[in-house]
């Protein structure tokens, strides 16, 4: 089975892919686009989720952390938008994501 991933941006944006839709590339390959990103706005972790829900705790440097139920966040394509989902003001960031099973 095909693990589920979770990506999270620098602003509070996330979403989850099956591991199914990446494309299967060489070590030479072009590049491919995991995420559609707006101007100004990174990836800042994409990390594996496991099989059955979980909690995830969002820590970010200036404010209280953002817990999330691992099935709330939607499961989109690969070249979907994710979803805004964390609140981040402005000059804040998410510095850390624990997963509590």
């Amino acid at each position: 089975k095909c693990p589920i991933l979770l990506y999270v941006t620098n602003n509070g944006k996330v979403k989850r892919t099956e591991g199914k839709y990446l494309p299967v590339v060489s070590r030479k390959s072009d590049h491919i686009k995991l995420i559609d990103l707006e101007d100004g706005e990174r990836l800042n972790s994409i990390m594996p989720l496991p099989k059955s829900e979980c909690k995830l705790i969002f820590f970010k440097k200036s404010s209280s952390p953002t817990v999330l139920n691992s099935e709330d966040i939607p499961l989109l394509p690969r070249i979907a938008k994710p979803k805004k989902m964390i609140p981040v003001s402005k000059g804040d960031f998410i510095n850390g994501i624990k997963i509590e099973m």
